[in-house]
């Protein structure tokens, strides 16, 4: 009986050695993870990444593995990261020192500080095996602590492994990405039926991925947008990427459904929306009036691309069906070719 005892005993003290291990382990985990999220001040922080000059298909792979670990930050740190593609020119790091954006990321292993700033900027160890690096201001040493913290925590992440397997090797053959936005790209190109690479064409040509980019004619950051139109549809921060790209494509799918009642077929909905979406819906009315008067079927792409040309002349603005007057068409038909033109290139290098 003694004996039994002291092996009930030994086997009751066995467990609590076995839970109270575990238990250490598992705070020491939870401590690990929570020292990894240092506390960011900023609630917004702006990072630009450097390419170099016609790097363009190699900077679209690139910038979209960094999109996706950034993506991860953004959620662990409750913070709003905005990202941006710049071409390393020396107007980036002047805006760096100034304070315009609270980082670069570079490549260090092909990219270099200019010698005038080595002095006043630090940077953080690589994101990835690509070797991208943050480089910030010397001021904003507490964010990069913060930021080392984190890289050391997340490459050790399935997640990060996940990615690392993924975007290993694709700067040749297919490439997984088009832009630091793809997500968001594939999330709404959903909204009009289109392959997301249709969509990404449109926002290359009408931007070149550059969110805080914007027109004479008011236009505003990745689709152009005009303001009063996004508010239509209950959107006010068009300059936040997502906002921006969700009120372009809901301007586009109610062209789509105007155009489709009209009668337009499935074969030329695309192109006359485009067109409309470049010219405004007034002018592709009026260019729908004056194909119905000369003759031809206003529904109908082809024809449409034989008028607009015509719309440029003077004598357009004194003609009863055309209600805004001359306009520079040309360019319009331009836009829409070159459109289709990186969708085509898109799919022959980014998998759908």
């Amino acid at each position: 009986m003694g004996v039994n005892l002291r092996k009930g005993q030994i086997r009751v003290l066995l467990a609590l050695i076995v839970l109270t291990t575990l238990s250490c382990l598992f705070i020491e985990n939870e401590y690990r993870e929570e020292s990894s999220y240092q506390a960011i001040e900023e609630e917004n922080l702006n990072f630009t990444i450097l390419i170099q000059e016609g790097a363009s298909k190699r900077a679209g792979v690139r910038s979209s593995l960094i999109y996706y670990i950034l993506d991860d930050f953004e959620k662990r740190h409750n913070c709003k990261v905005n990202l941006s593609i710049r071409e390393d020119e020396p107007e980036r790091w002047q805006e760096l020192m100034e304070g315009e954006v609270n980082a670069l990321i570079i490549n260090g292993q092909e990219d270099t500080v200019p010698a005038y700033f080595q002095e006043n900027v630090v940077s953080t160890i690589a994101i990835n095996e690509n070797e991208d690096l943050f480089v910030l201001p010397r001021e904003s040493y507490t964010l990069m602590q913060s930021l080392n913290f984190w890289i050391s925590y997340y490459k050790q992440t399935p997640e990060y492994k996940r990615l690392s397997r993924r975007y290993k090797g694709t700067t040749k053959g297919f490439a997984p990405a088009i832009s630091p936005y793809d997500p968001i790209i594939r999330k709404y190109s959903k909204e009009l039926g289109w392959d997301w690479r249709l969509l990404a064409a449109l926002i290359y040509t009408e931007s070149k991925f550059q969110g805080g980019v914007s027109s004479s004619r008011g236009a505003i950051g990745l689709m152009q947008i005009k303001e009063h139109i996004a508010k239509e549809f209950g959107i006010d921060d068009i300059y936040e990427p997502e906002n921006n790209i969700k009120a372009g494509v809901l301007y586009i799918k109610r062209l789509m459904k105007m155009y489709r009642r009209m009668g337009v077929d499935s074969t030329n909905v695309v192109p006359i929306t485009l067109a409309a979406y470049n010219c405004g819906e007034g002018r592709m009315e009026d260019c729908m009036n004056v194909a119905r008067t000369e003759g031809k079927d206003p529904l109908v792409w082809e024809n449409i691309k034989e008028i607009i040309p015509l719309m440029s002349g003077k004598e357009f603005s004194r003609r009863e069906d055309v209600k805004l007057g001359a306009f520079r068409g040309k360019e319009t038909i331009l836009h829409v070719e070159k459109i289709f033109e990186k969708f085509e290139a898109y799919k022959v290098t980014v998998r759908e």
